[in-house]
């Protein structure tokens, strides 16, 4: 945030003799554990919405190809985990757009982490936030549109 050939997806765990690859399977990059279909949105690769978090996340990684951990996870992500993007089409976006994309980074943090589409193989729970969270997290949301402090239903 504003300071906030492909191969098969693998896990690593630590034992006690270091770090061991877990394979996760031939159909991990498949897998989709909300069912979530939403095609991913044409601002994603222009960059033009009116959400000052993915405007200013989406220019940046369209200018070099890159973003922080914490943006990737909790705007980028976030954003198609609660609109319900397919994390195929999410996780295609991001292989284009990173200059750090690998499946073992960008299988783990879209399917497993970011959309929770392994359904708890990576992480224990879905990363889903309000904009409360942005705003408590970053500036992104003093120069906004939208009203983070308002809530529907």
């Amino acid at each position: 945030m504003q300071m906030l050939c492909r191969t098969k997806a693998a896990s690593v765990t630590k034992s006690g003799k270091g770090l061991n690859p877990i394979y996760m399977g031939e159909d991990y990059p498949e897998r989709n554990w909300f069912n979530h279909t939403h095609s991913l949105p044409d601002f994603y690769w222009a960059g033009e919405t009116q959400m000052n978090c993915l405007r200013q996340i989406l220019m940046q990684v369209k200018e070099i190809g890159y973003a922080h951990h914490i943006q990737r996870l909790m705007v980028l992500n976030n954003f198609g985990l609660i609109a319900g993007i397919s994390p195929q089409e999410l996780e295609d976006w991001f292989h284009a757009a990173f200059i750090d994309a690998y499946d073992w980074v960008m299988q783990t943090n879209v399917i497993g982490m970011g959309q929770f589409a392994d359904g708890g193989a990576i992480a224990s729970k879905p990363y889903a936030a309000s904009a409360n969270y942005i705003n408590n997290m970053s500036d992104y949301c003093k120069h906004c549109v939208y009203r983070t402090h308002l809530t529907s239903l």
